[in-house]
């Protein structure tokens, strides 16, 4: 995990409380965007508010009511979901998603694994994902980008990012999601921790044996680069 302070929350509340720090943090943005809009400052970075800028089912949306305010001073906040194979970063993400929804937030969700070329791609898919999908949704709030179809082992079709237009949040899940190249664009980091015992147990039930790859995986998040501290760890 990398070096950090963050806020530390068990699993069973952090749902909840980064629904409200995501809350708290959109409203900051939003406000502050509206103020430099009006004053004709250039807009600032990342996430107001942000101490550092850090599976629901791939490609799901769910609409909800637009954020108040004006159109210019929205932009789609993100969430990054980050952590080890196995640590439970795609249940928290749907656990997220559901409680968003429930407040009527535009929201979609992603994986980073359903964007990079295999098992060996997870470095070059990762910076992949921060230029074709996040530095868009950032600045167009829709990206495209094709999709991996792990049966096959080749890249299948071109999809939309969200699939059903512009939302106000959405959620990255998945390794290195809340990597240096992914960071720049990221409002809210989260780290998902667990020890190397119970992810692997939670693969095995999920997939069976992980055998080989699941030292060839691991190198590869061993290499991620890191920039900055989560702003989150989930444990």
């Amino acid at each position: 995990m990398p070096e950090s302070n963050p806020v530390r929350v068990s699993s069973a509340d952090a749902p909840r409380f980064i629904r409200s720090l995501t809350d708290e943090r959109r409203r900051a943005g939003e406000c502050r965007r509206a103020k430099e809009q009006a004053s004709g400052t250039p807009t600032g970075s990342a996430a107001a508010g942000s101490a550092t800028a850090g599976s629901a089912t791939t490609g799901s949306a769910t609409t909800g009511s637009a954020t108040t305010g004006s159109a210019a001073a929205r932009r789609t906040f993100i969430v990054a979901i980050d952590g080890r194979s196995g640590a439970g970063k795609t249940t928290l993400a749907g656990k997220l998603e559901k409680e968003l929804r429930e407040e009527g937030i535009a929201v979609a969700a992603i994986e980073v694994e359903s964007f990079i070329g295999g098992w060996n791609g997870l470095i070059d898919g990762v910076e992949a994902v921060a230029a074709q999908i996040l530095e868009p949704v950032r600045s167009r709030g829709r990206a495209t980008a094709r999709m991996w179809d792990w049966n096959r082992g080749a890249w299948a079709e071109e999809v939309r990012i969200p699939p059903s237009g512009p939302v106000d949040v959405l959620i990255l899940t998945g390794c290195g999601a809340a990597s240096a190249p992914c960071r720049p664009f990221v409002d809210l980091a989260v780290w998902v921790e667990l020890d190397e015992k119970r992810r692997r147990e939670r693969v095995a039930r999920r997939e069976g044996d992980p055998g080989r790859w699941w030292r060839m995986w691991a190198e590869q998040e061993d290499l991620l680069p890191r920039s900055g501290e989560p702003d989150v760890v989930v444990d």
